[in-house]
């Protein structure tokens, strides 16, 4: 079985080298599309740090003046290579037991599931988190595979929904944490704060130092990685 990453990013220079290197010994392949709009070193970071890591050159498609994810996303799931598409936001890392576990969990369940979803932990300051959110985080890799807008539909009217407004999608419909033959892995893992982010404004004073800032100061981030 091939695992392949799926991950772009625009200005994600504090962070981005953590998430991909917390991940890439366990995949096959990343496939990386750099939003052309990006203006720190994104790039320069992600080049040359793996030779799993394949850039992809896709024309940035937008939609009112924006970025058009859920056009973007299905380009990108053509451009993967092998059997599982493993989502990958650059603002996100694992310890090497949730990894070691989602891959194990993936293989073993492969027949039986279209998608595996976990948990995201949102930090809000570096030792205080909102809530772990189950999102599907990996699928099936198929011909009718694509991304479509969705908002679900218990969804709090209040919240900021435009960064939920898409999700994957086959020829049975939405794949959502309720959809058919969606397996969900008991395991979380830590996204950092978007400054920008309603949860972060929310949160004004509470997150007062540079990224990441997730973990204690003295935190030996050498345990999120494979040992060599």
């Amino acid at each position: 079985m091939q695992i392949s990453g799926r991950l772009y990013v625009k200005n994600e220079e504090a962070t981005v080298w953590y998430a991909v290197a917390s991940v890439i010994d366990y995949l096959d392949e990343l496939v990386v599309w750099i939003d052309p709009t990006s203006t720190d070193s994104t790039k320069d970071i992600l080049t040359n740090l793996h030779d799993k890591i394949r850039f992809v050159d896709i024309p940035r498609p937008e939609k009112d003046g924006k970025l058009d994810k859920p056009t973007l996303i299905t380009q990108l799931y053509k451009q993967q290579r092998g059997d599982v598409s493993f989502i990958l936001d650059g603002d996100e890392v694992y310890f090497e037991w949730q990894i070691e576990k989602i891959i194990n969990d993936i293989k073993a369940t492969y027949h039986k599931a279209d998608a595996w979803n976990w948990y995201s932990r949102y930090f809000v300051s570096k030792d205080h988190y909102l809530d772990d959110r189950c999102m599907t985080r990996a699928l099936k890799l198929t011909p009718d595979l694509h991304e479509v807008p969705y908002v679900p539909p218990d969804y709090p009217e209040h919240e900021n929904i435009s960064w939920i407004r898409h999700v994957p999608a086959n020829s049975r419909g939405p794949i959502t944490s309720d959809s058919f033959r969606v397996k969900i892995i008991d395991v979380h893992h830590f996204h950092f704060p978007y400054r920008s982010s309603p949860i972060y404004k929310l949160n004004e004073g509470r997150y007062d130092g540079p990224y990441p800032r997730v973990f204690p100061d003295n935190f030996d981030y050498s345990l999120l990685f494979p040992k060599q």
